[in-house]
Order: C-alpha cells, then structure tokens, then sequence
C-alpha cells in the first residue's frame, strides 16, 4: 500500500505555503513544497474559502500530489483565530469546561456561538495555577472551508492556528533545558511573539508586521507601494554603511527602517517587560526570528543591540525530528515553513487542540469505517470469487488428468500379458544364467585345486583317485602350522565311504576333497605333503585319514581337506 503524504497548508493573509512531508516513525521528509501569493484579502471573507481551496487543489496538481493518498493539516489565518493563556486556580478536572468556557466569554473577541473553541491544559507548572491554553476560530469561515474541501472530494484531518504550529518548531529547544525561549514570527500586518519553556507557553499579537517597513520607505521615498515593496526586498539593510557607500536612497531607506524598527522594538519591550512580571524567575533567554520579513538584513543584530537579548533566524529544518535538507535555495527560504513543519509535528506529538468540529471529526471516522467495511467486503468478494474460481479451474484439471489417466490405464493394461510372458521367460533365462554361473565358477575353482596339486605334489608321491562332497560346516578349524608335530605312529581309521563325484551344480555348504595316493617314499614324506598342502591359502583342515604299510615298496594313504572358495 501506497504510504500517505501529509500536506501541511500555511494560509497567510498574502501567502500560501504549502510543504509536503513522508512520514516514517516520527521521522519527517519533506518531499515537495511551494509558496504562492494570493491576491484579494482572504483572510477577510468567508466566501474566500472558494478561491482559497482552489488554490489549494491548484497548488496540489502543480506538486503532482494526488489527493486521494493525501492527508491535509491547515493552519487558520491570523485574522480569524485567536490564541490566549488562561491562569486558572487549582481546580478539580471535571470543572474546567466549565471554568473556561465562562473565560473564553470574557476573552474572545467574538461571540462564542460565532466560533469553535478548544483548549489543552498545560498543567499546574506553579502550585497555585492551572495554565490553559485557549484557542478559537470563526466558525462561519471553517464550515464554508470544509463544505469547500467536500466538493473537491478531499478529506481535512487536521485544523490548527499559526503560533501553535510555530511553537512546535521551538519546542525542542526549550525543551533541552530550563532556559526559556521566545519566538517572533512577523507577518504582513502583524506579527505573532511567542514564549516557550518547560514552564508554560505565552503568545502575545503585535500590531506590526512587515508592511510597516514598507509604509516607512513609501512615506521617505514618495513611491507606490509595490515600488517600495520591490525597494525593501532588494535593497533595504539595517546593516550600517559608511558615508562612501551611501546615496541618498540608502539614506532614505535607512531613516524609513530606523523608524519601523523602533516601533517594533518599543512593542517587544512592553510584551517582553509584561511576560517577565506574569512570570517571574523565568526570564527570555535567547529571541528566534521567523516569517516573511524575518531575512531583513542586519534585523537580527539590531533587535539583538535593542533588546540586549542573543536574537537569530529560526531554521525549522534543523527540528531533530525532520531529515536534513541540502537545497541551499531551500534553505534560504527556511524562515517560511516554520508553522507547516509546525503543523505536522503538532500531530506526532498528539496534539489535542484541533480546531475541526467534533460532529465533522465524528463523521470522518463513520466514513472511514464505511470505506474500510466497503474495501473488506469487496476483498472477501474477491477472495470468495478468486476461491470459486481456483476450484473450478482445479476441477477441470482433475477432470483431464482423469482422463489421461484411464487412457494411460487403458494402454497399460494391453501391456499387461506381454509383460506377464516376458517376466515368466525371463524367470527360465535367470535359472539358466544362474547354472551357466555355478558351472563356470566350478570350473574355475577345479582349475585352482589341481595348480594347487601341481605345484606342491613330490615326485615319489602320486594321485590315484579323487573324490568331492558338499558338507554343512559349523565351526571351521583351519591347522595351525605351529602346533604340528610329527606324524602320528598309530594310523587314523579309514575314512568313510565318499559318494562317487559328479558334475552336477555343488549343493550349499563347504567342498570337501578326498585324494587316495600312492608313494614309494616314507611316511614321513606323506607327513611333508600334508604340511604341503596345509599351507596353501586354498586348502584347510587338511588331515591324513589313512595310511596303510607298504606293500612291495608301495604305500597307499589317504587325506581329506576343505576347499575355501
């Protein structure tokens, strides 16, 4: 899913600003911004609010933001907001609707039926007070801007006042430690001065703005007032010359700003002298300044002479929540977009005092529970759809591989008796190869007996007959050389009678030889020939069975041996 963007709107009495952020965590990004001028008093009219979101809605296609993805947050131009802090007693918390709402009577400047008011309890900051901060908006104008907003299909989510949002911006700093901070953020045709600390938040509205500077160099030059404007832009310093670099329209310029800042001065001095007795042991430590006229040349150092207070120009992209910006051209331009940042971190920071009435707020989240309803209900659809859809398609595919299958089915089952004949043919061939094997393997091993015979056979001594049996062997004993001893003296008992050798395949079991030899030799050439034949890696237990005396030189015995094959 798309992440939303979060379009901050700064209505000004002849500017918008609009700056549009990602949001990540608490990290912003600005990613796209603009300011235009407006012509026409729209802070003035509420029929304004027409033009007003036309620009606003202008100022989005040019940005190529769609609207649809978007979150708005807009800050109420000065003229038609209001911001004061209430001192209250300590009083218990189901009481301070009430308590306020009687104070909102007595200090906003309209009727309380022509307005929609909120406040947010700042806590007892001394153990006698209760600070609230009070704000309040002309109602007439905020439902022309929703109605406005409603017809472009475009949702607001957030409705605040200008020094709120700017305050947000200075926050952090007077939050590192107890030093209290002031920011002055001059408008067109006033300026807002703004106090800030852990201690309590105090906004003061100056009735000078920037168009007083142009006023003075009007009345010194003698020129329109767009030509003066263009003079104060781009040649206007409160930097001192020296009578070199001077001409009489640095001269003029000079007296026309020397006078503006002295009013400006006199204005801050009796805001800063009345905070500082409302307040005391919390005094200002360090002004920042802010807004359209704030990049005046050289105001920083006279203000900071004036007023005997460090005074700099406020960089609202410095906010540690807020990704760096590189764009020098961006930079330069930094004093404006205090109070969009300022609206955005208002929201991540939870705050309360959000100018939209209750029942549009109410009727904003029964619609998004009706558009979330509505995209769930159409995903089940979906899913339901998708569902019905796989399981037919699953069933079709079943249905043709059933139909392979019996075909398959079908063609092997007429292999069925071919097979059936060539394993019964197979099985004859199997018992035939396993003969051909064994009488091979026979072969093979008589030809090693009788090598064997060959070589360890003595002249004197010759084979007169051989016979072979197959007998079940449990233990085999093969004669151990060490323990052979001399020939016994008595002969053994003749060996049972041998079945008559054939050629037939050999059953399971050990192959057991029978040789009966003759000998013109000794006895103990017979004993040599069975060690002979002992030691041969073919024969085992090799025993003389029988050795009858000679008979005209010729002595007949007999010996028996396992093969191992």
């Amino acid at each position: 899913m798309a992440q939303k963007n979060r379009v901050a709107v700064d209505i000004g009495s002849h500017q918008i600003k609009m700056a549009v952020f990602s949001v990540k965590g608490k990290k912003l990004t600005l990613t796209a911004h603009l300011v235009e001028e407006v012509e026409g008093p729209i802070d003035l009219m509420t029929q304004s609010a027409t033009a007003l979101v036309q620009k606003i809605v202008q100022m989005l296609a040019q940005l190529k933001i769609k609207t649809r993805s978007t979150s708005i947050y807009v800050s109420a131009p000065g003229p038609l907001s209001f911001c004061r802090l209430l001192k209250l007693p300590i009083i218990d918390r189901t009481k301070i609707r009430q308590i306020v709402e009687y104070e909102a009577q007595q200090q906003v400047p309209f009727s309380l039926s022509e307005v929609i008011w909120d406040y947010e309890n700042l806590g007892n900051p001394d153990p006698e007070h209760l600070h609230i901060l009070l704000t309040a908006a002309r109602r007439g104008w905020i439902q022309e801007l929703l109605q406005r907003f409603e017809e472009k299909k475009i949702p607001l989510e957030f409705l605040g006042i200008s020094p709120l949002a700017s305050m947000h911006c200075l926050r952090h700093l007077s939050q590192r430690d107890d030093r209290t901070w002031a920011l002055l953020d001059i408008g067109k045709h006033s300026s807002q001065f703004i106090v800030s600390s852990q201690h309590t938040l105090w906004i003061r509205t100056l009735s000078f703005g920037g168009d007083h500077f142009t006023q003075e160099i009007q009345k010194e030059t003698k020129l329109e007032f767009k030509e003066a404007q263009n003079l104060k832009e781009k040649k206007a310093t409160l930097r001192p010359k020296t009578p070199q670099e001077r001409t009489s329209v640095d001269e003029k310029l000079w007296e026309a700003l020397a006078t503006s800042l002295s009013k400006l001065t006199a204005e801050l001095s009796r805001s800063i002298g009345f905070y500082e007795t409302q307040f005391e042991g919390h005094p200002i430590s360090q002004i920042y300044l802010t807004g359209g006229c704030a990049k005046l040349p050289g105001l920083e150092e006279a203000l900071a002479e004036k007023l005997s207070l460090p005074v700099h120009l406020l960089n609202p992209f410095e906010h540690p929540q807020l990704t760096p910006v590189s764009d020098s051209r961006l930079q330069d331009e930094a004093s404006l977009f205090a109070t969009p940042i300022g609206l955005i971190l208002q929201t991540l920071e939870n705050g309360t005092l959000n100018l939209l009435p209750k029942s549009y707020i109410a009727q904003r989240e029964i619609r998004k529970q009706q558009e979330n309803v509505l995209i769930l209900s159409l995903l089940g659809l979906a899913i339901l759809g998708s569902q019905i859809f796989y399981h037919h398609e699953i069933k079709k595919v079943r249905q043709i591989r059933l139909a392979k299958t019996i075909v398959i089915q079908q063609t092997l089952e007429g292999y069925a008796d071919k097979v059936k004949t060539l394993n019964q043919e197979n099985q004859i061939y199997l018992v035939q190869i396993e003969e051909i094997k064994k009488l091979v393997s026979e072969k093979a091993l008589w030809g090693k007996i009788f090598r064997e015979f060959q070589k360890g056979i003595p002249p004197d001594i010759w084979l007169d007959k051989l016979t072979s049996s197959y007998i079940q062997k449990t233990v085999p004993q093969k004669s151990n050389p060490q323990k052979k001893g001399p020939p016994p003296k008595t002969p053994p008992p003749a060996p049972p009678p041998s079945p008559p050798h054939h050629s037939q395949a050999a059953p399971a079991g050990t192959l057991l030889l029978t040789l009966y030899c003759k000998t013109s030799g000794t006895y103990t050439d017979v004993a040599h020939f069975r060690e002979t034949l002992d030691e041969s890696p073919l024969f085992q237990n090799v025993q003389i069975r029988s050795a009858n005396p000679p008979i005209e030189g010729v002595q007949d015995f007999v010996i028996q041996m396992e093969v191992e094959e």
